[in-house]
């Protein structure tokens, strides 16, 4: 295409573009660039024309590059370069053209200064036949210059065509030199004709014949130094003056136009922004009406199953302590029948003992009908008078019981007394030993969930009870998890038992509330986890999550995400109990 100096490539030039591996720059202009490549294919030379553009590459650009390729495909003439290959949709588009080993007509003025009119006509001749070309095709070059016209033997060639538009030519960072050949039209911006292309030819014929010689600089240098002929040159330092400060009031209103755009950018971000704070504190909110109303749910389960267990233990205990009764009613029954039979076979051995020995004077039929009948007198007497009941103390679990004697024919005789056996219960407190662990705790109604101890390992998960002391009066210490078990006896003795709470992980006690918060609890309570209903006076199930030293300190409980933890201090201040609402 050109055959201008090769230069070394540069750090930002592409060492490959399609089938082609660049071997040096021959060329830069205001909107692309020109490299000197060698075919992958068959080894020969071409002329690689690119965009120049920093990053990725402008939609408007890519157009153009792509409408230049195809208007010079168009063309295939002995007058122009043609069109090898090209690739306008690649990341850097790019167009291999004849490569043409001849200097360009401004490198030619440069080197050789003014040229003679033989030479001034031939190359006018050969660049008016490349414009007749291209307009019979339907195309205005609109770009004719000296740096367009390379010189060799065979005659001028007419390159780089297909750069159409006026606001393009005014937008890119073309050279002076190129606006000093450009119409008036094409100057002011309007539509260019073909009649464009021959007033560009003639300024370019005009530079030749007024060129001095003097060397002019390169079209990649930015200025030039040949004023334009002309009325040119006052169209275009009109329209330079005009473009100067359209492009001013056009940065101006774009910076406008982006502080604009920052701003409701701004605003938008922050309308987010609330949007999103406000979304998030609805979803809070919701979360925790869900939360209260599950919470609600099973505080009112606990509540249900709460009751439910108690009124089944009630009536477990209602049927136990009549079991007992009836045990008893039995027992004091078979007593009394025993003593019953007893006093009659005594009674009836002391008459036979006093009857008078002289012999009968009547017949034995007679004296034998006379004695049953005084017999049977005797039994119902003692019946009615019901002497094993003399001493029967009624509600006493132990003790003695003195006899009473019993009349028969002469002089008395003492009767043994009735020992009495202590009751279940009696015998349970009894049994209790200081030490001893305890099946038992206290049901949230005031009461004992058992009527009677019940005695277990120590190390059982039934053993809720210590026993600090066994005695018949005083008290016992009381808070901080200890208590004491009153049982007065069947007779006047009475038991109480001391005790104090064994606390493990995962149990559960009941609390009052205090401020809205879990405050005073009844430590010697039991009471199912998973219960939906406490008592009355209780308003929360504590479940225990720790036992450890005092001098810990709350701070040393466990803790849940999103839980609160409470510690209550036990047996006299030396042992804290960590627990959470169940």
């Amino acid at each position: 295409m050109t055959g201008m100096g090769v230069k070394p490539l540069g750090g930002d030039d592409p060492r490959w573009l399609g089938g082609y591996r660049m071997l040096g720059r021959l060329g830069s202009g205001g909107m692309g660039r020109i490299y000197l490549a060698r075919s992958t294919v068959d080894g020969s030379l071409a002329a690689v024309k690119t965009l120049l553009a920093e990053g990725v590459v402008s939609d408007t650009d890519r157009r153009r590059f792509a409408r230049e390729v195809t208007l010079a495909r168009r063309i295939d003439s002995a007058y122009t370069a043609r069109v090898r290959e090209a690739d306008p949709d690649a990341e850097l588009p790019w167009m291999a053209i004849e490569y043409i080993p001849a200097p360009a007509l401004s490198e030619l003025v440069r080197s050789a200064g003014r040229l003679p009119g033989s030479a001034v006509r031939w190359i006018a001749a050969g660049t008016a036949q490349a414009l007749v070309i291209l307009h019979d095709e339907g195309i205005v070059h609109r770009d004719v210059k000296p740096q367009n016209i390379l010189l060799p033997l065979a005659g001028p060639r007419l390159i780089d065509f297909g750069i159409s538009h006026a606001n393009d030519i005014t937008r890119t960072t073309l050279t002076l030199g190129t606006v000093a050949f450009t119409s008036p039209e094409q100057a002011r911006a309007e539509q260019s004709t073909t009649a464009s292309d021959v007033y560009s030819l003639g300024a370019t014929l005009f530079y030749l014949r007024e060129t001095t010689g003097a060397q002019p600089p390169a079209a990649d240098e930015g200025t030039q130094q040949v004023p334009p002929p002309g009325p040119t040159r006052v169209y275009t330092e009109e329209r330079a003056a005009r473009r100067n400060q359209e492009e001013r009031a056009a940065r101006q209103k774009q910076e406008q136009e982006q502080e604009q755009e920052q701003e409701q950018e701004q605003e938008q971000r922050e309308r987010e922004a609330r949007q999103e704070r406000a979304r998030r504190e609805r979803e809070r909110k919701e979360a925790e009406e869900r939360k209260a109303a599950e919470e609600r749910k099973r505080a009112q389960a606990r509540a249900r199953a709460t009751a439910q267990a108690a009124e089944k233990q009630r009536r477990e205990r209602a049927e136990r302590e009549r079991q007992q009764r009836a045990q008893e009613a039995l027992r004091q029954k078979r007593a009394r029948t025993s003593a019953t039979a007893s006093a009659s076979s005594k009674a009836a051995v002391s008459g036979s003992a006093k009857t008078s020995p002289t012999p009968q004077t009547a017949n034995s039929s007679s004296g034998s009908g006379c004695f049953w009948p005084v017999l049977l007198c005797i039994a119902f007497v003692v019946f009615l008078w019901k002497p094993w009941e003399a001493t029967d103390t009624s509600g006493s679990s132990s003790g003695t019981s003195s006899g009473t004697s019993t009349s028969g024919g002469t002089g008395s005789r003492p009767t043994a007394a009735a020992s009495r056996t202590p009751s279940p219960v009696d015998a349970a407190f009894a049994a209790v030993r200081r030490g001893d662990c305890l099946d038992a705790y206290q049901d949230g109604y005031g009461n004992w969930s058992r009527s009677a101890p019940v005695r277990v390992g120590c190390g059982a998960a039934s053993a809720y009870l210590r026993v600090l002391r066994v005695a018949g009066a005083g008290s016992c210490p009381s808070g901080g998890g200890r208590g004491g078990w009153w049982h007065s006896g069947t007779g006047s003795s009475s038991t109480n038992l001391c005790v104090e709470r064994q606390f493990r992980m995962g149990q559960c006690f009941l609390a009052k509330a205090r401020g809205g918060r879990p405050g005073p609890a009844n430590l010697l309570t039991a009471w199912n986890c998973s219960a939906d209903r406490v008592p009355r006076e209780f308003d929360y199930i504590m479940q225990v999550t720790a036992v450890m030293r005092a001098s810990a300190g709350t701070g040393a409980c466990p803790g849940e995400p999103g839980r609160y933890r409470y510690s209550w201090n036990v047996y006299d201040g030396t042992t804290m109990i960590c627990a959470k609402v169940a």
